[in-house]
């Protein structure tokens, strides 16, 4: 039970950060984004809160699983002890694990976004395509 702690105190902690981080205003800082959530139908709204949730469990699981199966197996082939390794895992390969998701998932998410947001009632009517929408201020 005890190396599974990590795991589950991560999955948690992002299905509760994604539970709340759409609900009041969207997860994007530009204000493109801002205008087009503020203009959603309750429905879109509702879909967006949904994707945002399967997004944070998503990366809350890799975040758990990867640094809790490398401290498993290394934790009880090396140290003896499996609470060891999923903790000096932990420390050491959630950068990697965060690194990876920031290079491979990342883009595929923002597309994603991009897409949902296009789709939505208000910028089909404002003729928005999804290459158009900046989601994050740093895209150029």
């Amino acid at each position: 039970m005890y190396p599974l702690i990590p795991f589950i105190i991560i999955f948690i902690i992002a299905v509760v950060a994604s539970l709340t981080a759409t609900t009041n205003s969207t997860p994007f800082k530009t204000e493109q984004a801002r205008e087009i959530w503020q203009n959603m139908t309750k429905f879109e709204r509702t879909a967006a809160n949904r994707k945002s949730r399967r997004f944070g469990a998503f990366v809350g699981a890799i975040l758990g699983i990867v640094p809790g199966v490398i401290g498993l197996t290394l934790g009880i082939a090396l140290l003896g002890s499996a609470l060891k390794g999923v903790i000096i895992s932990s420390l050491l390969s959630t950068p990697i694990v965060l690194l990876v998701i920031w290079k491979v998932y990342l883009p595929h998410m923002a597309e994603s976004w991009r897409l949902f947001f296009a789709s939505t009632e208000w910028a089909i009517n404002h003729d928005i395509q999804p290459e158009d929408i900046r989601l994050f201020k740093w895209e150029i």
